[in-house]
Order: C-alpha cells, then sequence, then structure tokens
C-alpha cells in the first residue's frame, strides 16, 4: 500500500485479488497522479479466428487453460471461436483435455496433479456440476426446438 501512494513511484502495477490487493490499493485516493494498471484475477480471453494456424490455436488455448492446472492469473479461461469452425476446435479440444492423465504429480505419466487446496477443489467441481447441468439444459433446449421446427407444406 505504501508503494502505491509513495509520490516517488511512476506507476503502479497491482496483482492479485479483487477482495485484497484490489480493494486496498484503491480504497485510498492517491497523493499523486500516475499510470496504474490493476490485474485482478481477470478473465483472460483466446480468441480464434477462423484464418487462424488452427494447430497452432489448438496449443494455445490448451496451454493456455491447463498450464499449471489453471491456478495462474493470467489463464486462458475464456475461449472465443469464430462460428464457422467452432463445433470442430471445441469438439478437437474436448478430445485433447480429456486426454489428460490426472494423478499423483511424482509419477512421470502425470500431466495433472492435484490443485492447491480443499477450497480450490470444491470450487473446480462446483463448476463441473454446473457445466454438466449447464449441458443437460442445453440438450433439452436443443431437442425441444427441433422438434417443434415443421418443414414447408407439412413436411417434418
Amino acid at each position: 500500500m505504501a508503494l502505491v501512494r509513495h509520490a516517488g513511484s511512476r506507476q503502479d502495477r497491482v496483482h492479485g485479488s479483487r477482495r485484497r490487493s484490489g480493494a486496498r490499493s484503491c480504497a485510498r485516493p492517491p497523493r499523486t497522479v500516475k499510470r496504474v494498471s490493476v490485474e485482478l484475477g481477470g478473465k483472460s480471453p483466446n480468441i480464434v479466428f477462423a484464418d487462424a494456424d488452427q494447430d497452432a490455436a489448438m496449443r494455445g488455448a490448451f496451454n493456455g487453460i491447463f498450464y499449471n492446472k489453471g491456478e495462474v492469473c493470467a489463464a486462458g479461461s475464456r475461449l472465443f471461436v469464430e462460428k464457422s469452425i467452432h463445433d470442430g476446435f471445441v469438439a478437437q479440444l474436448a478430445e485433447r483435455t480429456d486426454a489428460v492423465v490426472l494423478g499423483d504429480p511424482r509419477d512421470k505419466g502425470t500431466r495433472m496433479g492435484p490443485v492447491i487446496s480443499a477450497g480450490q477443489m470444491d470450487t473446480v467441481l462446483g463448476l463441473h456440476r454446473l457445466r454438466k447441468k449447464r449441458r443437460r439444459t442445453a440438450r433439452r433446449r436443443r431437442t425441444s426446438c427441433l422438434r417443434d421446427q415443421r418443414g414447408p407444406a407439412g413436411i417434418s
């Protein structure tokens, strides 16, 4: 906090959580006018366009979220894919993700070890449950939309 308010610093970079670092450093008005950049564990997006190098984009998206088990403030936790390549790209990424070997970090075959704490594990499992619930809901919506569609002249 003292460094943020110090008149001798020309620029401040704050990294951490919104509740701790961000709130404390931004709570009091600064004594000087300076550049400030704040990285508070936000959602770092990967954006993939149809004309991108698909192999490089796949490696980038995969490593962006799974590097250090995604427990990095700059983890690529959002993925935006151009509609024309979306389904194929996401399916390929899902296959690659399914192949990740979970286990003991001391085992040479393990790609991803345990998360950092019980709290983080609860968060991850909660997100997994939410994903499954949303997937079921999306599947029901698609099915009902297809059932409701009628073709021309009574053809369905």
